[in-house]
């Protein structure tokens, strides 16, 4: 994530982004086979 002040990377599927505004987003990693290539999906967003 461009916007992401700082992130931190838990077992290889997921990580918190925490953003310059101070917001915390848990992203979701996952692999697409056919494209392999590593997709990142907004799971929640932490500061609500």
């Amino acid at each position: 994530m461009s916007c992401s002040h700082s992130v931190v990377l838990l077992n290889n599927a997921l990580k918190i982004a925490v953003m310059k505004n101070g917001d915390l987003s848990l992203i979701q990693l996952c692999l697409d086979k056919e494209k392999r290539d590593i997709t990142e999906s907004v799971y929640r967003d932490l500061s609500e």
